[in-house]
């Protein structure tokens, strides 16, 4: 029995020893995968092509574009969102955070002593400024997608460069569903409309072929009048627009501009759409700003351009 007994105590110190050498194992196993995955590149492309690297996921993110900030929201990283530029206005989070300028204006000191491990900035930043940024070594995505499907993809570069890879793909695979049903379904019922879109009244700013906007008009049965520009935004003349004959106008404005630039074109009744009161307004934060809320613009502009009346050109 004592025998036993001894036989019984050795295995039981025996066992112990193994288990405490297995998780001593594992212990070290841990520790050493986690400091492998924390110095693991996270490197992706931007909306330009741009390869940005960063040696550990962001913590500290600005942003110098409305749309910016919607973008890192959207990808899940918004409390790591530190600063952001002027008229950042969604979602309301945004608010409360610390302004740095704008596209034309940065306050550089601020940037600096905030030390981002990442900014993002549009495309249309001046090249100075994104050179100076660039000079402090700090860390550049350029979110300015150049389809409506590559929102998506600024949502899933930008989770995966804030560690939020999983979440940034799950919104992402929802916009792409999204827009894909809506304009599946526009893009087979919609009659063809000629479209004149403005985006400002003084000077006359229309939307360029192959813009995002143009882009939009298109998967929704709209036919843009000035298509076969090449610029994103150029400058047209009125009598360019009379001459084109639009069936609708669409005025990307606040409800106090639409209102003012419609009655400007009460002048101009030998257009059809002024002639028959063909305007639709659109909320330019949804449609102007590449960001995750485009999809709801382009669910709005192929609902009105549904709803409208089939006229003869």
């Amino acid at each position: 029995m004592v025998k036993r007994l001894l036989r019984r105590g050795e295995r039981e110190k025996f066992s112990a020893g193994i288990c405490r050498c297995a998780m001593l194992f594992a212990s070290a196993a841990i520790i050493f995968f986690s400091n492998v995955a924390a110095h693991a590149a996270l490197t992706v492309a931007d909306s330009r092509g741009n390869t940005v690297t960063l040696t550990a996921p962001a913590q500290r993110i600005i942003t110098l574009s409305p749309h910016a900030a919607e973008l890192v929201f959207a990808a899940g990283a918004g409390a790591q969102l530190i600063a952001v530029s002027e008229r950042s206005d969604a979602p309301p989070a945004v608010k409360t955070l610390p302004v740095i300028g704008n596209a034309n204006a940065l306050d550089f000191e601020r940037i600096i002593a905030l030390k981002p491990s990442l900014i993002v900035l549009p495309s249309y930043l001046p090249v100075k400024q994104q050179q100076a940024l660039r000079s402090q070594s700090m860390a550049l995505y350029v979110a300015d997608a150049l389809t409506p499907e590559a929102v998506a993809d600024d949502i899933e570069a930008l989770g995966a460069l804030s560690g939020h890879e999983a979440a940034a793909h799950a919104a992402a695979q929802r916009y792409r569903a999204q827009l894909e049903n809506i304009t599946a379904f526009h893009r087979e019922s919609a009659p063809p409309r000629s479209v004149f879109y403005q985006l400002w009244d003084s000077p006359l700013y229309t939307v360029g072929g192959g813009s995002l906007i143009d882009q939009a008009m298109s998967r929704c049965g709209g036919r843009n009048i000035f298509s076969a520009l090449t610029a994103p935004a150029p400058v047209v003349l009125r009598e360019a627009v009379i001459a084109a004959q639009p069936q609708i106008i669409i005025i990307g404005a606040s409800e106090q501009d639409f209102v003012r630039w419609k009655n400007d074109w009460q002048r101009w009744p030998q257009i059809p759409a002024v002639r028959r009161q063909a305007f639709v307004r659109i909320d330019p934060d949804l449609l102007h700003r590449p960001g995750p809320r485009f999809v709801e613009g382009v669910a709005a502009l192929c609902e009105m351009l549904h709803r409208a009346p089939a006229f003869p050109d």
